[in-house]
């Protein structure tokens, strides 16, 4: 039964809002395989879930028509960090208030696929911890999911560092997952280019 309720009340939070300050061009539609990196995020998210929604802010106006088929959130106070765009995301989705858990990624890391994202899922049908969340060394970070007792502090959130203190401060109620050699972000012009090459 949970893994049913899970299944269908589960949402996807795509947060690629920020301003690719150190890339000098919007990563976001930078191409990967026959989509740009915004567009393979989504495709991977619907592998998942079909409540699939997109968090912009920097550069709304050039990437909001390269996504055809998703809910878009627009988050205006884009320039206050990732926990903003995190906030703002979570205050859209619970407004229907039919998620029991939200998952939230990132747009910039490719190589954490459909299959990882729902191996995060999977683990939480087996394991109803409040968070599953991926493991780097000795922290968590992104993607995670959240279960509904953390939306109100998520929806507080309003920094630069995203949901990272959260994920300390309620450690204990965590399963991490460890990404294995995926765990590769995109912030410079020089990693697209070399990670490309991985594809």
């Amino acid at each position: 039964m949970v893994g049913k309720i899970l299944k269908t009340n589960i949402a996807i939070c795509i947060i690629a809002a920020g301003a690719s300050k150190r890339m000098g061009t919007p990563k976001q539609l930078l191409k990967w395989g026959n989509q740009n990196l915004v567009g393979h995020a989504l495709q991977q998210a619907q592998r998942v879930s079909e409540h699939v929604f997109v968090v912009l802010g920097a550069h709304y106006d050039r990437i909001a028509p390269t996504i055809a088929s998703a809910h878009i959130i627009n988050n205006k106070d884009w320039e206050h960090g990732m926990g903003s765009s995190i906030a703002s995301g979570i205050k859209h989705i619970t407004k229907t208030g039919q998620f029991t858990h939200i998952l939230i990624m990132l747009a910039d890391q490719p190589f954490l696929d459909g299959a990882y994202v729902n191996n995060m899922v999977d683990t939480l049908e087996k394991k109803p911890f409040g968070i599953i969340a991926t493991q780097y060394e000795n922290k968590f970070g992104v993607p995670a999911v959240f279960s509904s007792a953390y939306f109100s502090e998520l929806m507080q959130l309003n920094q630069d560092f995203g949901a990272r203190k959260l994920l300390q401060k309620y450690s204990d109620d965590i399963v991490g997952l460890s990404p294995g050699d995926r765990a590769m972000d995109i912030d410079t012009i020089e990693e697209y280019h070399r990670l490309k090459k991985y594809k």
